[in-house]
């Protein structure tokens, strides 16, 4: 088993490229670097991989588009499958191709995973019948639709559904199915849909901050490598962040992340009942990374309104056919004298599901660049432990941008010119570890009273 030698060190096993013709060839030595982007908002994986070409490779195999590429890389002494790259990708597009000598050139190529792809080229349109995992599940491992082999992670859910796909994408069908997704055994209904180099993932954001830690960094000493310290250490140090991203105020009140209002309109009972969401009544109805808001409960105005009081702030308006046991009223079995299947039950979902996606964001956020290694991936729980950047305090450690974080999305780059894995991450919270302070009034001040005048505009 090799050692890692150095923070950021990477062994490249194979990379082939397999074009439309045929031709099979190992570019492994000719790769400048790969790039490999994930999101925990974002269905697919997508790369890019930029080559020097001294073969006139474009015309000569051709590449037009239509091509493989197989790719196994991992990082030395990390013996475990889910820690080594190993998998195919299609190419979807060549892209800056640029001259850099009479006889070579350089050129980029953009990758996707093949259930991505295969997702773009059909459309389903049939029934299903049973819980949305189960749905789920069915539409990514049966042949005739996704047919991936790859691990998936999929939270059980509760609820029998009778779902109808109208000629879309499996993956937007799967989308549409997050809707209407509770979690069997949290109640959540903040389900995530959304792939990484370790396979393919339907799941709650707790059952992600449920997680333990992958890691744990510290912002000592950025950017400083010393060659006689351990690798560990080295590791554990970030090279950059970000200042780090606050709340934006406006964009959360128009999405409806501080309050909501949410009319259901019963088609079947020829009623509607109108249910709201306030952003600190709510705030502990499912788990949380910590316990405080990122948003602080004082009094905003003279009548005693909090920034989550505001539940006309956004207005949904959806339509159902439910039975008084929310049971779907559109299918009744006659045999069985019963409605089987549940309803979309969209007053325990809509509202908090469009909050929890705000949090993460538009909420707090942290940028970081770190020393790579491919044990890390989006979805997963670090720690992160930020300095203080003043002489005010007496602190050592900055209380709101430190503590637990998810990471929403990372970019592994894998840099053969100065032999060097480093990751970019963007890392948010939905709470934090610290309370707000409050400590005076947080009410606008008082204008001065002017005496106004008002002028009469007339056109002759």
């Amino acid at each position: 088993m090799s050692v890692v030698q150095y923070a950021g060190e990477y062994e490249v096993t194979e990379i082939k490229l397999i074009a439309s013709s045929g031709v099979e060839l190992d570019i492994k030595d000719a790769v400048l670097q790969i790039d490999f982007m994930e999101n925990i908002f974002t269905q697919g994986l997508f790369g890019s991989i930029s080559v020097a070409d001294t073969n006139d490779l474009v015309h000569n195999m051709p590449i037009i588009g239509q091509e493989f590429l197989t790719i196994k890389i991992k990082t030395p002494s990390f013996e475990d499958k889910e820690t080594i790259i190993d998998n195919v990708f299609s190419v979807f597009k060549i892209n800056k191709t640029m001259n850099v000598g009479k006889a070579s050139k350089i050129f980029e190529l953009h990758f996707t995973s093949l259930e991505f792809m295969r997702n773009n080229r059909i459309k389903l349109s049939k029934s299903f019948v049973g819980t949305t995992s189960e749905i789920v599940e069915e539409i990514l491992t049966n042949e005739v639709m996704i047919g991936t082999k790859k691990n998936i992670n999929i939270e059980e859910t509760v609820g029998t559904k009778k779902i109808i796909s109208p000629n879309v994408n499996p993956y937007k069908l799967i989308t549409n199915l997050l809707t209407q997704s509770v979690a069997k055994n949290s109640g959540s209904p903040h389900f995530l849909f959304y792939e990484t180099l370790r396979g393919i993932n339907f799941r709650t954001v707790q059952s992600l901050y449920d997680q333990p830690l992958s890691a744990s960094f510290n912002d000592g000493d950025v950017g400083l490598i010393d060659a006689s310290s351990f690798v560990v250490d080295d590791m554990d140090r970030v090279l950059s962040q970000e200042t780090g991203t606050y709340n934006d105020m406006l964009m959360n009140v128009r999405a409806g992340m501080m309050g909501s209002n949410l009319i259901m309109h019963d088609i079947y009972n020829k009623s509607y009942k109108e249910y709201d969401f306030g952003y600190f009544n709510n705030f502990d109805d499912h788990s949380r990374m910590d316990k405080n808001p990122i948003y602080n409960e004082v009094f905003i105005d003279d009548f005693n309104n909090t920034v989550g009081t505001f539940t006309k702030g956004r207005i949904h308006l959806h339509p159902t056919s439910t039975t008084i046991d929310f049971k779907d009223a559109q299918h009744y079995d006659e045999d069985a004298d019963q409605y089987p299947y549940t309803s979309n039950k969209t007053q325990d979902t809509l509202q908090h599901r469009r909050s929890k996606y705000m949090e993460l964001l538009s909420g707090m956020a942290l940028g970081v660049g770190i020393n790579g290694h491919t044990g890390i991936t989006a979805g997963q729980m670090v720690e992160f432990h930020r300095g203080v950047t003043t002489n005010i305090t007496q602190e050592t450690e900055d209380k709101y941008f430190s503590g637990k974080f998810l990471i929403r999305q990372l970019r592994h780059t894998f840099s053969n010119t100065h032999k060097k894995h480093e990751i970019g991450m963007i890392l948010v919270k939905d709470s934090i570890p610290t309370e707000l302070p409050s400590v005076a009034s947080a009410k606008p001040p008082k204008l001065t009273q002017h005496n106004g005048f008002r002028t009469n505009l007339t056109s002759n």
